[in-house]
């Protein structure tokens, strides 16, 4: 097992932790430049979702005082994504972030998946069939 780094202190962060050791962040790397967009199943769905493109150990977000890692073993991959909720107000629409979403990939198909939902301030489980 890998020696845990200090928790980040900003209030919406990732780490990437990587098999050799090495980690990226989002205060030095944006996640558009450490991913690749794939095309995989989501309960029986077709989507698209950027999967971190190095081979790591886990994944850690954070988001509004919430915190979530994701153990990636052989054969998975994991990504995260804003979670945001569109509003309509005097003729406008603006789409407000809400959450970061974390998940496993394994053979294509998303496995498991969690939302940060900063307006219930929980950690909630998606639930996934097979």
């Amino acid at each position: 097992m890998h020696k845990r780094r200090k928790k980040c202190k900003l209030d919406n962060c990732f780490h990437v932790h990587l098999d050799n050791d090495m980690e990226f962040n989002n205060h030095v790397h944006k996640w558009k430049n450490i991913s690749v967009r794939k095309k995989v199943e989501r309960n029986g769905v077709e989507c698209y979702v950027h999967v971190c493109k190095h081979k790591l150990k886990d994944l850690e977000v954070n988001y509004a005082g919430l915190t979530k890692t994701i153990e990636c073993k052989d054969g998975e991959e994991v990504y995260q994504a804003v979670r945001a909720r569109s509003v309509l107000s005097k003729n406008k629409k603006e789409d407000i972030e809400v959450g970061r979403v974390i998940g496993k990939i394994k053979e294509n198909k998303i496995c498991e998946e969690y939302v940060l939902d900063s307006i219930i301030n929980k950690v909630v489980p998606t639930q996934m069939v097979d």
